[in-house]
């Protein structure tokens, strides 16, 4: 598309300007960009991220100066690289190597960013981008949701064959649609927007200086909320609940005030719909609530099993999953949206490990005083994405944000510990 073209020598142009600030911006943007397609080679669509992304990991290796620290998720990210390598060579089903690259270039992507987290200037900065563009993404969604209709994201659409963007603003649920805004899924949307809710929490109670004004992080905070909302899926508003648990209260009433009226906006804002949401996944009453209950994600599970025990230890290789769902289509697997699932058919045994051993570095890599938050963050994660599908966004996305933490209390730009 001529749009990502664009973008992409934007980007080069910047890199070539100012290689420091470029890399600390362009993440943050692009998860506005999760599934755009940059150029195409036959049936392959190389994503406008993925090329991105690359460029970075190729100037992180080349720059020998960004080697004078090591990442602390140096380990798990190579247990998963290795992972991914055995799937593609030992998998019960060969799979293009383009869906074999680029989960292991947004495997890598925390290590090629990280470096880049030199000073309290550029956690800033990177905080800042990510205020922007998530606030973007939230006054979007509303725009969206007043419209009745995606316009962006079906005029980008209209430039490219490959589908980009799966419209549900007509699924209603609790008397309206459900948003996209940037993103190809709106369960994504929620997902980004609770994650990143979890996250300004930590930073409004933690961090001895703010980038923006008090008031513009509690605005922040609600359009997060508003972001939730418009998503109208339940896996970002468990995650949302969960998220928030690492808050301590109490520890200054200003921001204590502010962020428990924050809270009540939601609470008030929410509470039959919770019920509705509480009933439809224990299968009790699915009244205008549509997706899968605790019933059919079982069924789910037992196709999901049954192929996994055929291919036990490298998986059935990968979009495995995917696949099946193809075959067999009807509820049996159709809306098989969990990360466990894919990890359980495409990546076997190995995935599974990897992936375990991942989110026990991500809960207790922190120092003691913030393992808390480490904890309950990473946990959020893994219900959102063990919930359902998490589409444009991967497991990086949190790992960078904790990465974030990590730096910023190693320059001691945190002053409550937990």
């Amino acid at each position: 598309m001529l749009i990502t073209i664009l973008f992409f020598l934007i980007f080069l142009v910047a890199l070539i300007y100012d290689k420091q600030k470029t890399i600390i911006a362009i993440y943050p943007i692009t998860l506005l960009t999760t599934t755009l397609p940059l150029f195409v080679i036959g049936k392959t669509s190389f994503g406008l991220n993925f090329c991105v992304y690359s460029l970075i990991i190729i100037m992180s290796v080349l720059n020998i100066q960004n080697k004078y620290r090591k990442n602390p998720f140096s380990l798990p990210i190579l247990v998963t690289v290795i992972g991914y390598i055995l799937t593609f060579f030992y998998g019960a089903y060969k799979s293009s190597v383009y869906p074999f690259v680029t989960h292991i270039v947004s495997s890598l992507i925390p290590l090629a960013l990280y470096p880049y987290f030199k000073s309290s200037s550029d956690i800033n900065r990177f905080i800042k981008w990510l205020c922007l563009s998530f606030s973007i993404a939230a006054i979007y969604g509303v725009v969206e949701y007043l419209n009745g209709r995606n316009f962006i994201m079906y005029w980008l659409q209209t430039q490219t064959t490959f589908v980009i963007f799966h419209d549900h603003i007509d699924d209603f649920r609790f008397g309206y649609g459900r948003c996209n805004s940037f993103f190809d899924f709106p369960i994504s949307f929620g997902d980004a927007c609770a994650m990143m809710f979890s996250f300004m929490l930590f930073y409004i109670y933690a961090y001895k200086k703010y980038v923006l004004k008090y008031k513009t992080l509690i605005v922040i905070l609600v359009l997060m909320i508003v972001g939730i909302f418009l998503s109208n899926s339940r896996a970002p508003m468990l995650a949302f609940v969960v998220g928030i648990l690492h808050l301590p209260f109490f520890r200054s009433s200003k921001r204590t005030l502010g962020i428990l009226a924050v809270l009540l906006i939601f609470v008030l804002f929410s509470w039959n719909n919770l019920t509705l949401i509480y009933d439809s996944i224990l299968g009790m009453n699915k009244s205008g609530v549509e997706g899968s209950s605790v019933e059919m994600r079982n069924t789910q599970f037992l196709f999901c099993l049954d192929d996994f025990m055929r291919n036990p230890v490298f998986g059935g290789g990968f979009n495995r999953l995917r696949e099946l769902q193809g075959d067999i289509g009807g509820r049996e697997l159709m809306g098989g949206e969990s990360q466990l699932f894919i990890l359980m058919v495409d990546h076997g045994l190995m995935g599974l490990l990897s992936y375990f051993l991942t989110v026990v570095y991500m809960c207790f890599f922190t120092p003691a005083y913030l393992r808390r938050f480490s904890v309950i963050f990473t946990l959020a994660w893994v219900i959102a994405a063990f919930s359902s599908l998490t589409t444009g966004l991967t497991i990086s996305f949190p790992m960078i944000l904790l990465l974030l933490v990590y730096r910023a209390n190693e320059l001691e730009m945190i002053e409550v510990h937990q």
